[in-house]
């Protein structure tokens, strides 16, 4: 293995000039020949570069030759060392293999081709020993690596939601590949949906994820930001079903590696996994709950749908024989909230047996909103909460009128309850805006916190937190309808700010008479 550019650096310390002249004579043109009257010379040239074969005369001044590659041994091991020695003694060789773990020795005076094999087979030992401790090294951090990815996949199975799954495997992942920041990112109803962990604060729509077409990413990939930061995108897929995208943002000075992606990706597909398993494990728990329910609607069906039947007969018959046009209003009233009671009833029912009957038409959601606000008008003002209503980007959205105003009745009735447990500002916000193709509309109280551990259960059947009256069915009627306009709807909490954000297809065919209202209380 010779080589003449210099790769390979040979260091021969001895006290006779002549040796010396004569060895850099022989191998410069094929090494970088380095050389040394003293082992401490020896020393300061190792100390200053990369040696990888030391051949050292045994007897000399001050430190010897053993002692010299003992030094080393224990400095420099991967530097292959060679003893050289004028004396038959055998005593010294055994010495200096036991102490210096020589490679071997060579006698004075010198056989030129066997000094010159030696050093040939040293620099291939030399090699053969990088290439041993890479392998080795590799070794190590694959099984590393393994113990890593089998931790990761017990501790997220022991989780019972999405949104801990996920930030636990964000801070995991993101302390395993040194990245200064990660997120999770989701299309949701057309649009971008991003969660982002910076310590313990979760924010949405992290800048990080700037103009990323996620949407295309399907295997993960590495690319590079505009202000040059390097971020690794892994792409959440498990048996054709999406979970969005793990998005990591590295600094400068320490940019991703792209030879780390096949580890991110086992990473991600493990969080894909048990994301996938908690989806089916949840289909599976909303199927037997949705039976119960069915079998509770039912019930419920056939002792309402007769006392109100009834109630309508007489409703009819009052208004025929009655002539005040007072009464006739307040009958009427009575006519419009049976029915609506019925209608309610018939939904249930739908709701139990997985029906979906949508009426789509366009929708001055503007309109609907001051319809609703009406409603809630007298009981806020007796309850001191003010409303702060802003629409923006409202227009164009198509849909079932009815059921949309179920569901927004239905939060705002939620907000006024759970307002009642605070003193002092209570305030009800409702904020829409475009995101894309996509309506975002916002229901934000400043209600108490509600506890992070229960968040994604809110929309459970039969789940009710903190409220004495209700079935626990209000907010699961409210998600299927959302469900049933291709939307989403999410809730997020913390002392202060209780947000619900529905999100809504904008239609193709606008509204005609759809306003802008802001009205405020």
């Amino acid at each position: 293995m010779d080589s003449r550019d210099g790769t390979y650096t040979i260091l021969y310390v001895d006290d006779e000039f002549e040796n010396l002249y004569l060895f850099r004579s022989l191998f410069e043109d094929q090494y970088d020949v380095q050389t040394a009257e003293s082992g401490a010379q020896a020393l300061a040239v190792l100390a200053d570069r990369e040696v990888q074969v030391l051949m050292a005369d045994q007897r000399m001044p001050g430190i010897s030759g053993i002692q010299l590659l003992e030094t080393v041994g224990e400095e420099y091991p991967q530097t292959i060392r060679i003893l050289v020695t004028g004396y038959s003694d055998i005593d010294v060789v055994i010495d200096a293999i036991n102490r210096g773990d020589v490679y071997r020795y060579l006698s004075k005076p010198w056989d030129i081709e066997e000094i010159r094999a030696t050093i040939r087979n040293a620099i291939e030992l030399y090699e053969l020993k990088l290439k041993n401790q890479s392998l080795i090294g590799s070794l190590r951090k694959k099984i590393e690596e393994l113990e890593f990815l089998n931790k990761l996949q017990l501790d997220l199975k022991g989780l019972t939601d999405k949104q801990s799954i996920l930030r636990s495997a964000i801070i995991r992942l993101r302390d395993e590949l040194e990245a200064e920041q990660g997120c999770h990112c989701e299309l949701q109803g057309g649009s971008l949906l991003s969660v982002c962990l910076q310590g313990e604060e979760i924010r949405e729509g992290n800048e990080m994820i700037g103009r990323l077409d996620l949407g295309n990413i399907t295997n993960p990939t590495t690319t590079k930001r505009a202000d040059g930061r390097s971020i690794c995108i892994l792409p959440l897929l498990f048996q054709g079903i999406s979970f969005g995208h793990l998005v990591f943002q590295f600094p400068h000075a320490a940019p991703f590696d792209p030879a780390e992606l096949p580890f991110a990706e086992a990473a991600s597909n493990i969080v894909s996994s048990v994301l996938y398993s908690q989806h089916i494990h949840r289909e599976e728990m909303q199927k037997e709950q949705f039976l119960v329910l069915g079998q509770m609607a039912s019930m419920i069906v056939h002792d309402l749908k007769g006392p109100l039947a009834t109630i309508l007969g007489f409703v009819s018959l009052l208004q025929a024989e009655l002539a005040s046009s007072q009464r006739r209003e307040f009958t009427g009233i009575i006519d419009q909230e049976v029915k609506r009671l019925l209608d309610m009833v018939e939904e249930l029912l739908d709701f139990s047996k997985g029906r979906r009957h949508l009426e789509i038409a366009p929708i001055d959601l503007p309109g609907l909103f001051q319809e609703v606000m009406e409603l809630f008008d007298i009981s806020l003002k007796k309850e001191n909460i003010r409303t702060e209503i802003h629409l923006d980007g409202m227009h164009g959205v198509r849909g079932d009128r009815n059921k949309l105003k179920k569901v927004f009745i239905n939060l705002l009735q939620n907000a006024r309850e759970f307002l009642q447990r605070i003193d002092g500002k209570r305030i009800i916000r409702i904020r829409s805006g475009r995101r894309g193709d996509s309506v975002l509309i916002r229901f934000i109280n400043n209600g108490p916190a509600i506890p992070g551990e229960l968040l994604p259960k809110l929309f459970d059947p039969f789940f009710s937190h903190d409220k004495d009256q209700g079935t626990g069915l209000g907010l699961t009627i409210c998600k299927k309808i959302i469900e049933e306009h291709n939307g989403s709807i999410q809730v997020f909490s913390q002392p202060g700010n209780n947000e619900f954000r529905i999100i809504l297809p904008a239609g193709s065919d606008p509204c005609p008479d759809s306003k802008n209202h802001s009205p405020e209380q």
